[in-house]
């Protein structure tokens, strides 16, 4: 399933947080330790405070705090930082307070923000948990984490990394040249991953790169470890097929996911 964008942008307060699953049981939801939650306004904030205009909207905060699993067999800990600000909102049907609210820059370790399958390659998987963790404030670095997580699965699809030249010498093969090679056994597994790579090159080179673009090298890169260790879209295609054959009920065995060979 895509990326839950709005979930992910959601801030935290002292009463409130968003169902965040825990990335060490994935059972239970990350919650606010109470009394845990550290806030410091930051020196330009507190410089503002002269101005004549200065409303509290204008606060800014870095915090820390700590996080929680709520299922009483994990409460796995999770460390989270960030900036925080006031927000008015309504506390009764003709009331408004400011509130304050805080955006995670640093969740750590970060909840899983797409499903990894159960046969995802093991070298693949902390990479995906680095990007992550750089999704919440680094951005740059969280594309090149699943571009390197690319790297993996083409290893694991036993990609070549080098050829041997006209000159009889063996050169090593970048990535662009290793994901156009997989193209001449399955293309659209080629363009996917060719999508990816470009956004991880915008992360290399620029910090142009967005918390949507993270998103999106996700998105792909979810689609593709479907399609290779999961199958759901073959697997439902089939059953379309048998149960139109039937005229009814039909039973349809899991797809095998991609080995190693």
């Amino acid at each position: 399933m895509p990326v839950k964008r709005d979930l992910w942008k959601e801030p935290l307060s002292e009463k409130y947080t968003p169902n965040w699953h825990c990335p060490a049981c994935s059972g239970g939801y990350l919650r606010v330790e109470a009394q845990t939650l550290r806030s410091v306004e930051t020196r330009e904030s507190r410089a503002a405070h002269d101005h004549d205009a200065w409303d509290p909207d204008w606060i800014e905060s870095r915090f820390t705090g700590l996080l929680k699993c709520n299922n009483e067999a994990c409460q796995d800990p999770v460390m989270v930082a960030g900036r925080g600000r006031f927000e008015m909102v309504q506390t009764g049907p003709t009331d408004a307070d400011y509130v304050e609210f805080f955006y995670p820059e640093y969740v750590s370790p970060s909840p899983p923000l797409i499903q990894i399958p159960n046969d995802c390659p093991a070298e693949v998987i902390p990479e995906l948990k680095r990007a992550f963790v750089a999704s919440w404030g680094d951005f740059p670095a969280a594309v090149n984490r699943i571009r390197a997580a690319v790297e993996r699965l083409l290893d694991f699809l036993k990609e070549p990394k080098t050829r041997i030249n006209k000159k009889g010498h063996r050169e090593r093969l970048s990535l662009h040249e290793r994901i156009v090679s997989l193209g001449t056994r399955d293309k659209d597994l080629s363009d996917s991953l060719l999508a990816v790579k470009w956004l991880g090159n915008v992360g290399s080179h620029t910090d142009s790169v967005s918390r949507d673009d993270v998103f999106d090298a996700l998105d792909i890169l979810e689609l593709v470890l479907d399609e290779l260790f999961v199958k759901h879209r073959e697997r439902v295609k089939k059953l379309v097929t048998a149960i139109n054959k039937k005229k009814g009920p039909a039973k349809v065995t899991k797809a095998k996911s991609k080995k190693k060979k």
